[in-house]
């Protein structure tokens, strides 16, 4: 396994890199005219703090800023997204070298319009159950929107039985998607109170764990930890919007994650894109 130093992303978290220098082989970034990271493709090239691409050019930073975020995400443009790995994941950009150590890392691309589920949602292939809850839950969930963009609650409604209980887990996957779209349609005050009857549905279709989740979810009752994405949200604070999002996805083995996959189509109802730090994996 290649090695991975994080310091590069330590050093410029949560910063927004404005493309300085552009040259054939290498670009500058920088704030307020003071050059932080440089990204090259050959080592003649190499500054301070570089990114050394195995390849012939820099078409995929050749736009105007970069974002280094707390996910350890290096960069989003408006359709694909890039984050740092420690080893070779489905779909990479060709090796990265770190200019001082030569360590190998990768980075990992993301099409937003690809993302209807987190990439650490990306189904696996390892558990049949878990794969068809995954699959499923999209079909529903795309039904649900239909429904709900046409006004037609009572329908949409049906959709999220079709979910309820499904998956593997001490919260199965559909409950926990459902715990965050609650979360959203409550902090968008767009909660059906008939929605709340779900409650009732649970107690047979799910497990004693989980009919706890949703029975307060149905009554507006979150924990701090889904709270805390809303609130900073409101404060429009992006550093404490990407802790709140890392804090979840801690939660169980993919609790969080599900949760989050939930409040982020539950928010997309609603026109809102909700990007901060969203592709990231367990």
């Amino acid at each position: 396994m290649h090695t991975f130093d994080k310091q590069i992303p330590i050093r410029l978290e949560n910063q927004r890199l404005e493309r300085m220098h552009t040259f054939k082989n290498s670009i500058n970034f920088g704030i307020n005219n003071e050059i932080l990271l440089t990204v090259a493709t050959r080592r003649l090239d190499m500054a301070p703090l570089t990114l050394l691409f195995d390849c012939e050019d820099l078409e995929w930073f050749a736009h105007d800023a970069i974002c280094i975020l707390a996910s350890e995400m290096i960069a989003e443009r408006p359709s694909r997204m890039y984050r740092l790995e420690k080893e070779a994941a489905f779909e990479c950009l060709p090796i990265v070298f770190l200019a001082r150590n030569e360590s190998a890392i990768f980075l990992e691309v993301f099409e937003k319009s690809q993302v209807a589920v987190p990439s650490c949602e990306k189904i696996s292939a390892t558990n049949p159950l878990d794969h068809y809850a995954r699959e499923k839950i999209v079909v529903e969930m795309d039904e649900f929107k239909k429904c709900w963009l046409r006004n037609e609650k009572e329908l949409a409604y049906q959709q999220l039985l079709w979910i309820l209980g499904l998956g593997i887990g001490l919260t199965p996957t559909g409950d926990d998607f459902i715990t965050g779209l609650f979360a959203s349609l409550y902090a968008k005050k767009s909660f059906p109170s008939f929605y709340s009857q779900l409650k009732d549905s649970a107690k047979s279709k799910t497990n004693s764990v989980s009919y706890a989740e949703i029975r307060e979810a149905v009554e507006g009752r979150f924990s701090q930890t889904i709270q805390k994405i809303f609130i900073a949200a409101s404060k429009g604070e992006e550093q404490g919007i990407t802790k709140a999002i890392n804090d979840l996805k801690q939660v169980g083995s993919t609790s969080g994650s599900d949760i989050l996959w939930g409040i982020v189509f539950g928010l997309k109802l609603f026109g809102e894109e909700f990007e901060y730090g969203y592709s990231n994996s367990n």
